[in-house]
């Protein structure tokens, strides 16, 4: 067994698994793989599957007969592509990129084409943020040899300028964030000052089954290149319906991940081809749900959403 009660168990080099059917025209493929997993990134184990069928795995995991990584990541990537046909009412284009991450690790999901995943772990804390970037470079990579692209995570987006650069202040008047401050007023201004047209668009607290705090900049002046299907309000309509049925999502993403990543779930990244939506746990009960609509400001904006979702853990809760 791997996973949070095993410990570190590592092969000798990277192991190489095929399905009977994975001939020599996946050659390529493996081989790059197996760089990424000898690459020392954090990535212990991938693997590939078409329509659910599992193609090859490329692993330093020391494995016993059964190999539940395989399983896991079949079961996950069918999930995935259920919950890409959830997301297709907001408007943001395919589900690229799908991020799980407990206290013991992360599991990657990114779509190399439609139907095609690559499937990734990282089966140790330290190691999630450096295995996250191996996996998006390693399916652009792929995707690149196949003559696509696209840009999971938003890791690979020149710095802007002009008057989406980092430089620009953030305007106040008609401008500013449009908010509902429903329980807390302590929560409330905390999600509505880390809202911005620059990388956060949108920011809820959700307590006890219910949003909490709202803020967004779906008003912003500059913001009606975002809504070209569908208007600002109904995109605040599709993301409070999303919010109440994220913890079942989680819970359901986290039963499947649970023997090798433990069932504690903290964070679930949910990446668009416009945008990603991220959701973080703050505690028992509590969660934040945030959404950047500009897909060169995705990694931006999740780690603006984790600093908001540790200062929200420390304010007090309100009396009910």
């Amino acid at each position: 067994m791997t996973g949070p009660e095993a410990g570190d168990l590592r092969a000798v080099g990277p192991v190489e698994r095929r399905a009977p059917h994975a001939d020599h025209r996946i050659d390529e493929q493996v081989e790059l793989c197996r760089a990424v997993v000898s690459s020392e990134q954090g990535l212990r184990y991938l693997a590939h599957y078409n329509n659910g069928i599992f193609n090859f795995a490329v692993h330093d995991v020391q494995l016993g007969a059964d190999d539940p990584h395989e399983l896991i990541g079949r079961h996950f990537s069918s999930e995935v592509n259920e919950i890409d046909r959830t997301l297709r009412g907001i408007r943001s284009g395919r589900l690229i990129r799908t991020v799980l991450q407990t206290t013991s690790g992360a599991i990657y999901c990114c779509s190399v084409r439609s139907n095609e995943y690559l499937v990734g772990y990282a089966l140790e804390a330290s190691a999630v943020d450096s295995a996250d970037a191996a996996t998006v470079g390693l399916v652009a990579e792929l995707r690149r040899r196949l003559g696509e692209s696209t840009n999971p995570g938003g890791w690979f987006v020149p710095k802007p300028t002009g008057e989406d650069s980092d430089e620009v202040p953030e305007p106040g008047g008609e401008d500013g964030p449009r908010g509902e401050n429903l329980d807390d007023t302590m929560a409330f201004e905390l999600v509505r000052s880390a809202v911005s047209f620059a990388d956060l668009h949108y920011a809820a607290l959700w307590r006890g089954g219910e949003p909490s705090a709202i803020a967004d900049q779906f008003d912003h002046r500059r913001a009606a290149r975002f809504f070209t299907q569908i208007d600002a309000e109904a995109r605040r309509g599709r993301y409070r319906d999303l919010g109440a049925r994220l913890p079942t999502v989680v819970g359901q993403l986290s039963r499947i991940v649970g023997e090798v990543l433990g069932i504690r779930t903290t964070r679930l990244t949910l990446d668009l081809e416009q945008g990603a939506i991220y959701y973080r746990r703050v505690r028992a009960g509590e969660f934040l749900v945030g959404v950047t609509l500009d897909q060169g400001r995705v990694a931006r904006a999740e780690h603006k959403v984790a600093d908001l979702a540790t200062q929200l853990a420390g304010t007090r809760q309100p009396e009910s």
